[in-house]
């Protein structure tokens, strides 16, 4: 576990959040039991795959027809417009249709033009393909879904981008039923969540999405490239991005950094830059939680810190301070139930580096290329080694993810982030987003459970 903050029992009493019976804990409790055990986020390519033809024109028209806003199709993830004029479901970022299906033949009509559109398709649990694919054809909006056999099978259909799923066709024959509800999560951040499908992660597989799909969520991932708490025109706090949360009617939301709200000062204003973009940052972030509390009450809000990148930034003054003011700023809401922090300076500051001449005590935090390490050798103090050496089996890594100096393109052989930070020294790899998500995904478990032992 990393470090993990839940507001203890010396509050409970004055604190409505903590009491028994509050939508809080009632909240918590729904959700930590609808999640059960953690799910694999991408589990092995089912053997009952079926064929998918993309074409301009209807198979058959005699096909049976529901509407996207029939309820036999659960939609997951953003709420989604419902156009008037268009006759169509006018969605953003990564969404889903759901739905119990017994025939071995349907067709998904799309809005025209859906050319290079990111699409994942599951059954009953396991994906078709190992990773996305698209449809190739810029005029493919009907497309032909055959099994080799008709049974009943859970159907899910992810998407991305601006989409605009139009109906669900089928023989007579067929049925459709609506799959059990799934607990609603929200997931509030930055890039990190977003991701891009011309650069560092696919948007489908960004720390949001599987940490969503290990948590059995219907999930909406509000992640908006380049923003903050105080970065960017679309903040974490902002109205429209409350309002996108609000719509999905959320049992949980999390909000994760941002590496965005880094001071960007120069060396010489650094440090009077720093102090004043963290109070800035702790501001913005207590109005973000106030916001949340009115547009969904009762709804817990779990929040992680900045994330860790490269390994100047992540122990630098300028992402502790961040750290520590956003720390600072859940504590003190009364809907935030737990703060976790990714790098190991939510105190503020970074730890000493380490020295082959010290003696450290259980416990103790150094800093090394780039990462926090704490020493851990069962009660007994000393010093054995640096901790990536032979000797080094002592040291357990405080910062998620990332050891050594190096990134994608730029290898120096020391450390993780050769293969798991991105090229550009912020954004983390597919490997990396994907180790994140499980990482994000036990960590909300954690929070839940200590929460509920209060």
């Amino acid at each position: 576990m990393g470090i993990l903050d839940v507001p203890g029992y010396s509050r409970a009493q004055a604190d409505a959040r903590f009491q028994p019976n509050s939508l809080f804990k009632r909240r918590a409790a729904t959700v930590r039991a609808a999640v059960g055990a953690l799910r694999d986020p991408i589990p092995p390519v089912t053997a009952d795959a079926p064929t998918i033809a993309h074409n301009t024109a209807t198979n058959s028209a005699s096909y049976a027809q529901l509407s996207a806003q029939s309820a036999q199709i659960a939609k997951l993830g953003d709420a989604g417009v419902w156009s008037v004029a268009f006759g169509r479901l006018d969605v953003k970022g990564v969404h889903a249709v759901e739905f119990d299906y017994i025939g071995s033949v349907f067709e998904l009509q799309w809005q025209v033009g859906q050319g290079s559109t990111p699409f994942w398709v599951w059954v009953d649990g396991a994906p078709i393909t190992a990773t996305p694919s698209t449809i190739a054809s810029a005029n493919g909006y009907y497309s032909l879904f055959t099994f080799g056999s008709a049974k009943r099978r859970r159907i899910t259909i992810y998407a991305a981008g601006n989409n605009a799923w139009r109906a669900l066709r089928f023989p007579v024959t067929g049925v459709v039923s609506t799959p059990p509800p799934r607990i609603k999560v929200g997931f509030v951040g930055d890039s990190f969540y977003a991701g891009s499908d011309a650069t560092y992660t696919p948007v489908m597989l960004t720390m949001a999405n599987i940490a969503g799909r290990m948590l059995g969520a219907n999930f909406s991932v509000q992640g908006v490239g380049g923003s903050g708490y105080v970065a960017g025109a679309d903040t974490f706090g902002g109205t429209d991005r409350v309002a996108r949360v609000a719509a999905t009617n959320p049992d949980l939301i999390i909000i994760s950094g941002s590496v965005n709200d880094d001071a960007t000062g120069g060396a010489s204003a650094d440090a009077p830059s720093i102090a004043a973009r963290a109070t800035a940052v702790q501001a913005a972030a207590t109005a973000a939680y106030a916001a949340y509390a009115s547009s969904c009450p009762g709804v817990p809000i779990i929040v992680f810190g900045p994330q860790p990148t490269d390994h100047t930034q992540t122990i630098s003054a300028n992402r502790a301070a961040q750290n520590a003011a956003v720390r600072a700023a859940a504590l003190a809401a009364p809907n935030v139930i737990g703060y976790v922090d990714m790098i190991g300076t939510a105190n503020g500051t970074a730890p000493p580096a380490w020295t082959s001449g010290g003696s450290y005590a259980e416990g103790a935090l150094v800093t090394y290329k780039g990462s926090v390490w704490r020493y851990t050798n069962n009660g007994t103090a000393g010093n054995y080694g640096a901790p990536d050496s032979a000797q080094g089996l002592r040291w357990q890594l405080v910062t998620w993810v990332y050891t050594g100096t190096g990134r994608v393109g730029s290898t120096t052989g020391d450390g993780t982030r050769d293969v798991m930070l991105y090229s550009d020294t912020i954004h983390p790899t597919t490997e990396a987003s994907y180790s994140l998500g499980v990482r994000q995904a036990s960590e909300i478990l954690a929070v839940l459970d200590a929460y509920l032992l209060t």
